[in-house]
C-alpha cells in the first residue's frame, strides 16, 4: 500500500494576494499569455506529481521488474497497464533517439520508446528485445521496451538511494536505485520528458 501524497500547507494570504494581483491585471489589460498561463500549471502539475523523496519514507513501493541490456529496472506498477510481445514494429523516421518504432495494441497505435541509449547502456545486435511495457494511468501513453518482464515486487522506499549523476541527462528518468543495484525509473520524469 502507498502512502498518500503530502500536499503543500497553503499560505492564504499568499493565495489572495496573487487573487487580487491577477484581478488587476484583468482589469488592466495585462492577462497573462496562453503561453504563460500553460507553463505555470506545467510547472504545477510537475511539483504536485513528483513522488515524495523515498528516503524522507516510511512507506513501501510496489513496482514491477524488467530486464533491459543485461540490467535490472522497475517502474512504479500503478503506471503499468500491460505487458506485451514486441511485434511488428514499424520504426517512424525524423523521430527523438529514443523512439523505437510504433506498434498495434489493441486497436491503437502504442509509441514504444528505447531507453537504452539515454540510460548508457549498449544493444545486443543478436538479441531482438522481447517486450513492451504499455505505461500509463487511464489508457496507454507509451510503451517502454525491455528484453523480459520481471516481478511484482514491494520495497521499502528507504532502500531506494539517489542515483549518483542523477541530474545528468537520461539519469534524471532515474528514480533511484536499491543496495542490489535494481534501479528505479521514475514514471513522471518519463512523461515530462516526452510530453
Amino acid at each position: 500500500m502507498t502512502a498518500p501524497r503530502r500536499v503543500p500547507a497553503v499560505d492564504l494570504a499568499e493565495a489572495r494576494r496573487r487573487v487580487e494581483e491577477a484581478g488587476r491585471a484583468l482589469v488592466h489589460g495585462a492577462a497573462p499569455s496562453p503561453e504563460s498561463d500553460r507553463r505555470v500549471l506545467e510547472e504545477r502539475a510537475r511539483l504536485l506529481a513528483r513522488p515524495d523523496a523515498p528516503e524522507a519514507s516510511g512507506y513501501e513501493l510496489e513496482l514491477v521488474t524488467f530486464s533491459l541490456a543485461g540490467e535490472r529496472f522497475a517502474i512504479d506498477a500503478g503506471y503499468l497497464l500491460a505487458v506485451a510481445r514486441v511485434e511488428r514494429v514499424t520504426t517512424v523516421p525524423g523521430t527523438d533517439p529514443t523512439v523505437y518504432g510504433v506498434m498495434a495494441w489493441r486497436g491503437e497505435l502504442l509509441l514504444i520508446r528505447d531507453y537504452r541509449t539515454l540510460l548508457g547502456l549498449s544493444a545486443d545486435p543478436e538479441r531482438a528485445p522481447g517486450c513492451v511495457l504499455v505505461a500509463g494511468e487511464d489508457r496507454p501513453a507509451f510503451g517502454i521496451l525491455a528484453d523480459e518482464p520481471g516481478e511484482f515486487v514491494r520495497i521499502p522506499a528507504s532502500q531506494v538511494h539517489p542515483a549518483p549523476g542523477r541530474d545528468d541527462v537520461g539519469l534524471n528518468i532515474v528514480r533511484g536505485v536499491t543496495g542490489g543495484m535494481l534501479m528505479v525509473l521514475d514514471a513522471v520524469e518519463l512523461w515530462n520528458l516526452h510530453g
